[in-house]
């Protein structure tokens, strides 16, 4: 296995930085992070609330954790219980906060996971059993995932023995949704000739469902680096959805590059000034109103991307 390398920081991702966490400014800034953990409000169950109090329109009700939250909670903690051997904020409390969203999100179907849940099961949407909520959005399922394969270069790169049993558990879990992830992508291509990551993902065919630009490259991301950095060079059988029949890492490498091959004749646009657009992204979705038709006439943005001389 590729053994990633990996700089210590804070800043945006921690998994990818050029400054080192020994200078006072970084200390500060992880510290406040820290203390920002212990005021974060949780469920009973002691899954993250990923609001407080909600903006106009929404109705105000807590419990609810959001899978795409993962990505601002999870690479963070490892970095930080790695660097300072925290006892209450480490690897194993990274597995916990994944495991409950896996646990309750997990969409039996398909082996993907749901935008999130309600641990109250109070919401009108909410699962009886699960809380669960009843639409795999594509971007909070790649915010999830990358947070899985961050996880795992963080805790690689700073190994700790006594948390070999939660690497290897956030590992098999980052497989079966890679496996899962890459089944309903050839599953789009089959259907649609469309190597992407759709709105709805488990719905391709949904009246105006679209292939959305950002969960499609995060989704790219994540798989590569997974088979770039070797967690997906080895599945066992327990691990695999019985819907999958994908168990090499070539069919995942395969579908990685179509998908690739897909972002850049669909939404990467030349201009005349040497810019570059970047399309098809849609705006930020709620659990607020979890039905189809809501998240497939979501607006879009465009990214600029510029060049610097």
């Amino acid at each position: 296995m590729r053994k990633p390398r990996l700089t210590v920081s804070v800043l945006a991702d921690p998994s990818c930085s050029q400054v080192s966490a020994d200078g006072k400014n970084d200390r500060a800034v992880l510290k406040a992070l820290r203390k920002s953990v212990d005021l974060q409000l949780r469920s009973t169950n002691g899954g993250f609330w990923y609001f407080e109090d909600l903006p106009p329109p929404y109705e105000t009700y807590g419990n609810l954790s959001y899978s795409d939250g993962m990505y601002g909670f999870a690479p963070f903690a490892a970095l930080y219980g790695q660097i300072y051997s925290d006892s209450r904020l480490n690897l194993d409390t990274v597995l916990h906060q994944l495991e409950l969203i896996y646990d309750h999100c997990l969409h039996k179907d398909t082996g993907l996971i749901v935008h999130g849940y309600d641990a109250s099961r109070c919401a009108p949407w909410a699962h009886p059993v699960t809380g669960a909520s009843p639409i795999v959005w594509g971007r909070s399922l790649a915010w999830y995932t990358i947070s899985l394969v961050d996880v795992l270069e963080i805790a690689e790169a700073l190994p700790d023995p006594d948390h070999a049993r939660s690497f290897q558990r956030i590992r098999t879990i980052f497989q079966r949704l890679a496996l899962a992830e890459t089944a309903a992508i050839r599953t789009s291509a089959q259907n649609t000739g469309r190597y992407g990551v759709w709105q709805v993902v488990d719905m391709p065919d949904a009246p105006s469902n679209f292939v959305e630009a950002s969960a499609t490259a995060m989704i790219t991301y994540a798989l590569a680096k997974g088979v770039r950095l070797g967690y997906l060079h080895s599945f066992n059988d327990h691990d695999v959805h019985p819907h999958q029949k994908l168990r090499d890492v070539e069919d995942v490498l395969s579908v990685t590059r179509a998908m690739y091959n897909d972002l850049l004749a669909h939404f990467i646009v030349h201009k005349n000034n040497g810019t570059l657009d970047y399309r098809g992204t849609s705006i930020i979705s709620s659990l607020h109103v979890p039905n189809p038709d809501y998240y497939v006439h979501l607006a879009f943005i465009f990214v600029i991307i510029v060049f610097g001389g």
